[in-house]
C-alpha cells in the first residue's frame, strides 16, 4: 500500500471431533428424578450401583479465527503495527467439563470460554534522542464467557451445573431478577434454557514498553564479514517489532553492548477474571479472582537486561 504501509488478513478454522467429557452414566432418566427427594429417579444400572462418571470422546468444537494486520513505517525511526482479530468458538464440552443434561449432549451446544470477540494488539518502534529506543506495546482482549447456572442439582447426576430458563412469568416465586435480566430457577416445559457460557466477564488491557541503548565500540578485524545485528537488544515478547538489522562492515565498530529495561503492565493494572454466574451465590456477577492470560501480568514488573554483541 502507499505510504509505507502495508496490510494483511488471515483467517483460520477448524473443526474437532473426539473432545473429551466425563459423564455420569448411570443418572436418573430424564423425568423420573425430583430435587426435593435426592433418592428418587429411575437409574439404568440400578440405585444400588449409586454414580458412575464416565470418559467419553465425543464432544465437538467449530474454532474461527479472522486477524487483520497494519504496518507502516511513518519515517525511518517510527514504525508502527496493528493488529485486530476476533475468535468465534462454538463446542459442548470444555476441558472435559461434564453436560448439564447427561442424555442430550446438544443441549450444551453453543458459546465456548475460548471465545473472544476483540482482541486487539498495538506494537511500536521509537528511535529517540541520544540513540534511545522505545518499544510499546498494548495488548486488548475481549472479556472471557462464562456460564450461568442455578446452582442447584435439578436431574439427579450430582453436579450443579443446570442452567435457568428466561423467565416468562416474573410473578413466580422461582425467579431470579439480575442486572442481567429474568431467570427461572425452576424452569417449566417450554420454556427456553438460557444457553451455555451465557455471560461475559470484563475485558483485559495491558500496557508493556520497553527501553534500550545500544553502544558501539571497538574496531572490526581486518577483513571481518559483516555481521547481522541490531539494536534492540532483550528480545521481550512481541516487543521487537520494527527492528531493522544494521550489517556491520569493516568499518564499523566491533562491539555493541545493548542496556534495556522492560516494563509488564506499565500502569499496574488489575485484569479481573473468576466471574461467578451462581445464581444462588451472594458473589453472583462478580470477579473472585484474576484474569488469567498468557499477554498479561496483573502486577507492574521491571526486567532489566543487557547484551554484549561481538
Amino acid at each position: 500500500m502507499p505510504w509505507r504501509t502495508s496490510l494483511a488478513a488471515s483467517y483460520i478454522g477448524f473443526h474437532s471431533e473426539h473432545l473429551i467429557r466425563t459423564v455420569n452414566i448411570n443418572s436418573p432418566l430424564l423425568g423420573t428424578y425430583n430435587p426435593d427427594g435426592p433418592t428418587s429417579g429411575f437409574r439404568p444400572y440400578g440405585n444400588a450401583a449409586g454414580n458412575i462418571f464416565q470418559y467419553e470422546s465425543d464432544g465437538i468444537s467449530n474454532f474461527n479465527e479472522f486477524i487483520t494486520t497494519a504496518n507502516t513505517q511513518f519515517s525511518r525511526k517510527v514504525s508502527l503495527n496493528l493488529a485486530y482479530g476476533r475468535i468465534k468458538v462454538d463446542s459442548d464440552v470444555d476441558g472435559m467439563g461434564m453436560p448439564s443434561n447427561p442424555y442430550n449432549f446438544k443441549a450444551d451446544y453453543g458459546t465456548s470460554t475460548l471465545e473472544r470477540k476483540n482482541i486487539a494488539q498495538v506494537m511500536g518502534s521509537i528511535l529517540a534522542p541520544f540513540g534511545i529506543r522505545l518499544n510499546p506495546l498494548v495488548v486488548i482482549f475481549g472479556g472471557m464467557p462464562y456460564d450461568l447456572t442455578i446452582g442447584r442439582d435439578l436431574n439427579g447426576d450430582t453436579i450443579a451445573n443446570d442452567r435457568p430458563a428466561f423467565a416468562t412469568d416474573l410473578s413466580r416465586p422461582s425467579v431470579v431478577f439480575t442486572p442481567f435480566g429474568a431467570f427461572d430457577t425452576n424452569p417449566m416445559s417450554g420454556q427456553r434454557i438460557v444457553p451455555r457460557d451465557y455471560l461475559v466477564g470484563n475485558a483485559m488491557w495491558n500496557v508493556n514498553c520497553r527501553i534500550g541503548r545500544t553502544f558501539a565500540f571497538g574496531t572490526a578485524k581486518k577483513g571481518a564479514q559483516g555481521v547481522a545485528a541490531t539494536d534492540q537488544g532483550f528480545q521481550a515478547p512481541s516487543a521487537s517489532l520494527g527492528a531493522r538489522p544494521r550489517q556491520q562492515t569493516g568499518g564499523e565498530k566491533r562491539f555493541s553492548l545493548n542496556l534495556n529495561l522492560f516494563v509488564n503492565n506499565v500502569f499496574n493494572h488489575l485484569n479481573r477474571g473468576g466471574w461467578v454466574g451462581d445464581l444462588s451465590s451472594p458473589l453472583f456477577g462478580q470477579s473472585t479472582a484474576i484474569y488469567l492470560q498468557r499477554e498479561t501480568s496483573n502486577d507492574r514488573t521491571l526486567q532489566f537486561g543487557t547484551q554484549l554483541s561481538f
